[in-house]
């Protein structure tokens, strides 16, 4: 069970973190174009 439930939240966490990372470096995109 408990490694069902890792190998269905491990996809979750990196597309979060993924999805965090992309937010950051576009905000310091949309910085540096202003």
């Amino acid at each position: 069970m408990e490694q069902d439930d890792i190998r269905v939240f491990n996809p979750l966490i990196s597309g979060m973190m993924s999805n965090v990372l992309q937010e950051r470096t576009n905000r310091q995109f949309f910085i540096v174009l202003l």
